[in-house]
């Protein structure tokens, strides 16, 4: 937890400016009125001000004043600060473009200490700190989830008062507030800080971004830069004063490569940068490749406000093919320059960030599949940390990683850093061919365990600590997961999780929830959902949370009144990593149910399913009377299975008896750890076609494949076979930004 944080914010507003000037209207002093001042006011004073407010409507847009709490609930928020945007104030604007709000609020410290404040806002903000005036900057900026202003404060032991005054121009407009917590590097700050100050216009020539960032404070001097060619010849050079901002590229720029260097105190950063147009110079992207290197300490922010714009350019967007190809060749140059994907892992080049992009080449054809590693800022040596595993929120159409969430949106990314650090766990996104309103396929989930071995590899992780979580159909798909494999997760959340209650086809219904969901009964379970939510209606999930409780589920449904924490991006998983601390596994049960009708999920805590009736449903109840040494299995369509004996408190020195259906199997002293019994006699092979359970199927792309392209010859078959392959390779190139492995019928 850290030394310092927030408590309840008080809101009251909106005011009237009654001048035409918003600049003028912006140092306007509405508490005056009160017979307090701005300056002066306390937590008590700003209180009362609002009890007195009622009298003085005409003061307020609305015609009366808004005064409400935003409390900082620790099951939904993070302690350390927020993000306001209250429908309640913001209704107010519209007629009124003018106009003041106040947020208060009261900063408890355990001791004095120097830190930073940081804020992000649309319009002007005036800060006040125990009545010390301590940010005053009337101009409009961009405002997208991020910050603008670092100010460095001192905090008293104690209660600290902060008074926020945001100048609204326009309907909606926003405020940001948070505390750097102490571990956080201020060279971190200079970075992310010159990233977004000057390195964001590299692709957008002429266009003023309109960002403003108080360096000087942070640095106690001038930042110089300077641009040299592809030389390394010095041809621009120039300073920047505190809160100054390059606007514009000089305009005698030509078409070619450069780099930018900035000097920041003592700290030097550089970033190549590309003038000219992208779309009519593809050869521009390798030669940007061989000649950019990344800086010396090169963060996964950096990387997204360098290349933010051509992730997300909108004329990428016009044709579905062109935009498959530009993505690809762009992330080919990422990983390249930064060393995304390498054989032997060094570390990275972004090695020191707390937010690392990584990726591994799938098994499956060998495409780079990338994930987000969030680690802890102080870890015990040699200690394992639990593992949050998020699956990223589905795009209405699919994107690549690099371009989709949570990239393109990388806020909640940033915030998980502080959940990371609160809690003490690892926090993992991986890409994983997670596909929009698909079923989880066997592929998907070979990629999540791959991405969790690839990262165990580097990091000291608790496998017996896993949770999973996902946010709408990311959320079913957690609980499909983690139902087709019980004893590799301690846990489950769910924000506004869809559920299928009625499956398109018998194999989703052999996997789904709907009919696995008592494979999850020793599997803790939270659901976060609202009421009043219009794009996943709870009654629509209700049926699960209804099973659940009847079938006596570790299950727990949280209804919360605000929606949008489930689906935009102020979801931080925070919950889920107070879940998590709430629920730690403990070792394999002794009683169990669990179903299946697939091989492929044959292993469950301490039993393996070795055959099974095909197609068919799979039952199995297992459990171990420690007494009496003896296992009682209940099975149905089961032909033979194994029984991990290590794994179970057996007395060895002793009979161990096992029985099925109530008659006795197995009555001996157990003579390994492993112990394999044939239940029924399996049928006579009947290898018929079947549309009903397509498993086989889909476990074919899974694992390494090839397509057979037909070669040679001109016949009605292998034209139709030829045109079957060629519709197989789009697909896949289409799906997975990567073509498979295709060899020729002839050699």
């Amino acid at each position: 937890m850290r030394d310092a944080r927030f408590d309840t914010w008080q809101v009251l507003g909106p005011f009237k400016c009654n001048v035409n000037d918003p600049s003028q209207g912006f140092y306007t002093d509405h508490l005056a009125v009160f017979g307090i001042h701005q300056q002066h006011i306390t937590a008590n004073g700003f209180k009362q001000v609002a009890k007195e407010a009622k009298k003085n409507k005409d003061m307020f847009c609305k015609g009366e004043p808004v005064f409400t709490s935003y409390t900082m609930d620790e099951k939904k928020y993070l302690p350390t600060g927020t993000i306001f945007g209250f429908a309640e104030v913001n209704e107010g604007y519209q007629d009124y473009k003018n106009n003041n709000t106040y947020f208060a609020n009261t900063l408890y410290s355990k001791q004095q200490k120097d830190t930073i404040l940081a804020f992000g806002s649309n319009y002007g903000l005036m800060v006040w700190l125990n009545g010390k005036l301590v940010l005053e900057d009337p101009n409009p900026r961009v405002f997208n989830n991020d910050f603008i202003d670092y100010v460095p404060v001192t905090l008293n032991n104690g209660d600290n008062f902060i008074l926020i005054k945001l100048n609204n121009r326009d309907y909606g407009s926003t405020v940001k507030c948070d505390l750097l917590s102490s571990e956080e590097s201020l060279e971190q700050v200079h970075s992310n800080a010159i990233d977004k100050l000057l390195l964001k216009n590299n692709y957008l020539p002429g266009e003023q971004i309109g960002i403003k960032y108080s360096l000087h404070a942070l640095t106690q001097g001038q930042v110089s830069w300077e641009i040299e060619d592809c030389a390394g010849n010095v041809i621009l050079n120039g300073a920047l004063t505190n809160r100054e901002h390059l606007t514009r590229w000089p305009n005698n720029l030509h078409t070619g490569l450069y780099r930018l260097i900035v000097h920041c105190g003592k700290k030097k950063f550089s970033e190549s940068f590309f003038v000219g147009s992208f779309d009519g110079h593809h050869h521009t992207l390798a030669l940007l490749c061989k000649y950019a290197k990344p800086t010396d300490a090169v963060s996964l922010n950096g990387l997204l406000y360098r290349y933010g714009e051509l992730l997300k350019s909108p004329t990428r967007y016009g044709n579905h093919f062109e935009q498959r190809k530009w993505e690809r060749k762009l992330t080919l140059v990422l990983e390249n320059i930064y060393g995304l994907v390498e054989p032997a892992y060094n570390g990275g080049s972004n090695s020191f960030s707390q937010i690392l992009l990584r990726g591994y080449k799938s098994n499956v054809d060998n495409a780079s599949q990338y994930y987000i590693m969030i680690k802890p800022s102080v870890t015990r040596a040699n200690a394992q940390l639990p593992l949050l595993l998020v699956l990223r929120p589905l795009y209405p159409k699919n994107l690549h990683f690099m371009t989709g969430y949570p990239l393109a949106d990388q806020y909640p990314v940033e915030r998980m850093v502080a959940v990371a650090d609160q809690y003490n766990v690892y926090v993992l996104i991986p890409w994983a061919r997670i596909m929009t309103n698909e079923p989880v396929t066997p592929m998907v989930e070979d990629e999540l365990f791959a991405s969790i071995k690839e990262v165990s590899k580097y990091y000291l992780i608790d496998t017996n600590q896993i949770f999973i979580a996902g946010i709408c159909h990311a959320g079913e798909k957690s609980l499909t997961v983690a139902a087709h494999y019980p004893g590799k997760f301690a846990g489950v959340v769910t924000y506004g999780s869809v559920y299928t209650n009625k499956p398109d086809n018998v194999w989703q219904e052999y996997t789904y929830p709907k009919t696995l969901v008592n494979n999850l009964k020793h599997v803790p379970i939270l659901s976060i959902h609202s009421d009043t939510d219009p794009h996943t209606p709870i009654e629509t999930f209700m049926p699960f949370a209804d099973t659940a409780k009847k079938l006596g589920l570790n299950f727990m449904l949280d209804i919360v009144p605000e929606s949008h924490f489930v689906y935009e991006s102020n979801c931080t998983y925070q919950e889920a990593a107070h879940f998590m601390q709430q629920n730690q596994k403990s070792i394999a049960p002794h009683s169990f149910s669990y179903k299946t009708a697939f091989l492929k999920y044959n292993q469950v805590h301490w039993i393996t399913l070795n055959r099974i009736r095909q197609p068919a449903l799979a039952n199995i109840s297992a459990t171990f009377y420690e007494q009496q040494n003896t296992v009682a299995l209940t099975t149905e369509n089961i032909v033979s299975l194994s029984i991990k004996a290590n794994e179970l408190p057996i007395d060895k020195s002793q009979v161990l008896q096992i029985t099925n259906n109530g008659k006795t199997i197995y009555k001996q002293q157990p003579a390994s750890n492993t112990i394999t019994l044939s239940l029924i006699e399996e049928d006579a092979p009947n290898l018929i076609k079947t549309h009903d359970v397509e498993g086989p199927m889909q476990d074919v792309f899974a694992s390494d494949f090839a397509i057979v392209y037909p070669t040679g010859q001109t016949s009605n078959a292998y034209q139709m076979h030829a045109a079957l392959a060629d519709s197989l390779i789009a697909e896949w190139d289409r799906y997975y930004f990567q073509p498979p492995r295709v060899v020729n019928d002839i050699r």
